[in-house]
């Protein structure tokens, strides 16, 4: 986050993903991944299929950031039921 800080220092918005304010890459990943990643790399193995190695890590990677982001959200909740007792 130093970049974003720097650029808030010096008056100007933080850039994507360095504003330590806001939500960071766990939050993002899977939404990044369904609309941006997905889309080019089936684009690619259409083209050149020797690429489904590439998007079948990215299938993975995905998986994985999802599973971070139910985990944080599984723990939010387990946080707000501890507070409201």
């Amino acid at each position: 986050f130093a970049q974003g800080d720097r650029e808030i220092a010096l008056g100007m918005p933080a850039s994507f993903l360095m504003d330590r304010s806001k939500p960071g890459a766990s939050k993002t990943q899977v939404g990044f991944y369904n609309y941006v990643v997905f889309p080019l790399l089936r684009t690619f193995v259409q083209g050149a299929p020797g690429m489904q190695q590439v998007l079948d890590g990215a299938l993975e990677n995905q998986e994985k950031w999802r599973e971070l982001d139910e985990a944080a959200k599984a723990e939010e909740e387990a946080q707000k039921e501890t507070e409201e007792k």
